[in-house]
């Protein structure tokens, strides 16, 4: 790591910044685009990783995070890091107060 001085006024010691070098982030995808990217369909995640059919339809819309072991089966899958694929709501959660319209 090499770091680069920025200042040195008045004979305060320099603020140093860190640059690194080779380093590369990476984006989580979702596991639609996982699924899109290699041509799996929903189906096919589901029989490929032993999970509920409605389950991985869940999990491929948004609707439903899934728990550590869904996620390692589904990883496996895709053959990336759990780290690697977006989990969670796509569709925020709303609190709904009252009877309805009315």
């Amino acid at each position: 790591m090499k770091t680069t001085p920025i200042a040195e006024p008045l004979g305060v010691p320099p603020v140093r910044r860190l640059v690194f070098k080779d380093f590369s982030l990476t984006m989580a995808k979702a596991v639609a685009d996982f699924c899109r990217e290699l041509n799996i369909s929903v189906d096919d995640l589901a029989q490929r990783s032993g999970l509920e059919e409605g389950r991985v339809t869940a999990i491929a819309l948004g609707r439903w995070t899934p728990s550590p072991v869904e996620r390692q089966k589904i990883a496996e899958v895709f053959a990336v890091a759990i780290d690697e694929i977006a989990w969670g709501h796509k569709t925020p959660i709303q609190h709904l107060y009252g009877h309805g319209p009315g």
